[in-house]
């Protein structure tokens, strides 16, 4: 059993640290757990606490982005001769900032962005500030769009494509001998960028809907029944 006095010093120097005395003079049958303990302090538990369901449906985003990541090397890789390069960054985080909740939504772009850095030759962690930037903007705005129409998700990952494209390029152009000369380039390879996320969109959001429900069926139905 813990016994905690304060002093009339100690309580003058707690004072002028903000610290509340009396918080030292609850009775035993109080202070018993740390918990008991924090309670009494209004300090929030949940802080140490990250929920099972929230692990499964990251992980089930992430292995979505990891097969997205993988046909959009693949497809690359066949598309390189004709000089050609796809990127889909926007897809990574659409769906998740307009449907999942804040926390597990940025750590599920954050992952995304940085598998995308794993493959890529900018500085690591780019993709993942980039990123979680832009499920910031997207997350904010949510609140004044139809998030479960398929045709809005698909608006919404255009222009979050556009803005982390420009977003790569503007940071990277400047290492080149000759920066002017490659918007040419840039542009070719975004506008063919534009047209494979508006083919390949439905598809993967689809997935990725399909995967949230295997990871957590509980918590995906009870969350259409909000939405209805």
């Amino acid at each position: 059993m813990l016994l905690i006095e304060s002093s009339p010093a100690q309580s003058q120097r707690f004072s002028t640290l903000n610290f509340p005395p009396s918080a030292l003079r609850h009775p035993p049958s109080v202070i018993r757990h740390p918990s008991t303990a924090l309670h009494s302090l209004n300090f929030p538990l949940s802080a140490f606490r990250f929920p099972l369901f929230s692990v499964r449906r990251i992980l089930a985003l992430f292995f979505s982005a990891l097969l997205l990541w993988s046909l959009i090397a693949i497809v690359n890789h066949y598309v390189a001769p004709w000089h050609v390069y796809l990127f889909v960054g926007g897809l990574f985080v659409t769906c998740v900032a307009l449907q999942m909740p804040l926390r597990a939504g940025l750590y599920a772009s954050l992952l995304a962005g940085l598998l995308c850095d794993a493959g890529a030759g900018t500085r690591f962690g780019l993709h993942a500030v980039l990123f979680g930037l832009a499920h910031g903007v997207v997350f904010n705005l949510r609140g004044r769009l139809d998030r479960d129409s398929t045709i809005v998700q698909v608006v919404v990952a255009l222009f979050a494509n556009l803005a982390l494209f420009l977003g790569l390029s503007l940071t990277q152009i400047g290492a080149l001998p000759v920066p002017g000369a490659a918007w040419l380039r840039l542009l070719w390879d975004l506008l063919w960028s534009q047209l494979a996320l508006v083919v390949i969109a439905p598809w993967y959001f689809a997935v990725q809907r399909r995967a949230l429900v295997l990871a957590d069926p509980l918590t995906t139905f009870l969350e259409r029944r909000e939405a209805e």
